[in-house]
């Protein structure tokens, strides 16, 4: 499975259900991911890590990508090894492989079966509209890709049935894959914490009643979160008089105990998301898929701050706009004062709250979770 929380997050879940009917599973995985799933118990092997590069600013830095490819590629094969030496250990009966590609390849060389879950069948470019090249060198690229993904037996995507599919643009238009595409609907619980957590939550941070609750939660490379995470500080500080704001920066292995800011409270990794979520006014997320699904399980108004470059958040967070349920703010203009300013317009705003809270109701009619697990269940 892919490295990152919103993947580690969602295959434990998978587990669970699957462990509940008696059906046993491991785990491969590196970094962010493999420290999660580790933190919670499961057996998970290490393979290389396999990311992109970023600039000094936290951008995506497609020349410093394209220069390390001879490394990337090798690092690609490697994975592809070990994860074929993993299944000759395990002898698996099935292979979810979540957003990777080596792991696809390596079930089809062992004759393995595979379901692969994702959210991005494109490669994308951010300036592809810059250029007709661009975009044709894209659309190769991604049903290039889409025949090798279309290996697994099906390609379930955790995301809502068009026209609300939040990953569209990553989606659509692949038709070397789209035979084998399934919605399967959001991979996450139904539900939230109880109404007395949220209460003992409120309390045991100090949140004070009158005033409006913002929730930061920026996850992701750590290069890319420095000067975010700065600039959003310095809004607490600005509105302490106005918001209780929380900050959470998604660090598996961080302190849970928070340091107080002006403002609020900064957490290195919160114990509390799911409450958070459930009591606060606003998301204040990236863009990623698994922090919008988030924040549409709890119904909430979102103000994005994508990765600069990063075209799947971008374009994740240009969906939920459209949709009217957030903001985008642009990544090349972010600043102290276009984070606050968008903080305000979306707290304001009755009409991006209102669909919001619509969409909760789009995400309680999916049952993702249980579908995944009935699909496993009959390779098993």
């Amino acid at each position: 499975m892919g490295s990152g929380l919103g993947h580690a997050t969602r295959m434990h879940l998978v587990s669970e259900r699957l462990n509940s009917l008696n059906i046993p599973t491991v785990f491969s995985s590196s970094r962010e991911g493999l420290d999660f799933l580790r933190s919670r118990g499961h057996n998970c092997s290490e393979v290389p890590n396999l990311d992109v590069k970023w600039g000094e600013r936290g951008d995506f830095s497609t020349t410093k990508t394209l220069k390390a490819f001879p490394e990337l590629f090798e690092t690609f094969i490697s994975q592809v090894r070990i994860e074929a030496k993993n299944m000759d250990r395990i002898g698996p009966s099935l292979v979810l492989a979540d957003s990777k590609l080596s792991a696809v390849i390596a079930s089809s060389v062992k004759d393995v079966p595979c379901v692969t879950i994702l959210n991005q069948l494109r490669l994308s470019i951010i300036y592809r509209h810059l250029s007709r090249l661009f975009a044709f060198f894209e659309d190769i690229w991604a049903e290039f890709f889409g025949y090798i993904w279309a290996q697994s037996k099906l390609l379930l995507i955790p995301d809502f049935h068009p026209p609300h599919t939040i990953s569209e643009f990553h989606i659509k238009g692949v038709r070397s894959a789209s035979k084998k595409v399934k919605y399967v609907g959001p991979l996450m619980l139904k539900g939230g914490p109880e109404p007395d957590r949220v209460r003992w939550v409120r309390k045991h941070l100090k949140l004070e009643d009158g005033k409006k609750t913002i929730f930061a939660q920026i996850s992701g490379p750590r290069a890319t979160r420095v000067t975010l995470l700065k600039q959003l500080r310095e809004v607490s500080f600005r509105n302490a008089n106005h918001f209780n704001f929380i900050i959470s920066e998604g660090e598996s292995n961080g302190r849970q105990i928070p340091k107080k800011i002006k403002g609020g409270w900064h957490f290195e990794w919160c114990p509390f998301r799911e409450e958070l979520f459930s009591l606060s006014d606003l998301a204040v997320i990236r863009g990623g898929h698994s922090s919008i699904l988030q924040s549409t399980k709890y119904g909430k108004a979102m103000l994005m701050l994508p990765i600069p470059k990063h075209s799947e958040q971008i374009m994740n967070s240009r969906k939920v706009e459209s949709l009217g349920a957030g903001l985008l703010v642009d990544p090349s203009k972010s600043s102290v004062k276009t984070i606050d300013e968008g903080i305000h317009r979306v707290i304001s705003d009755n009409s991006i709250n209102s669909t919001a809270a619509r969409l909760k109701g789009l995400f309680e009619s999916y049952n993702g979770l249980d579908d995944i697990s009935k699909i496993a269940a009959d390779y098993t």
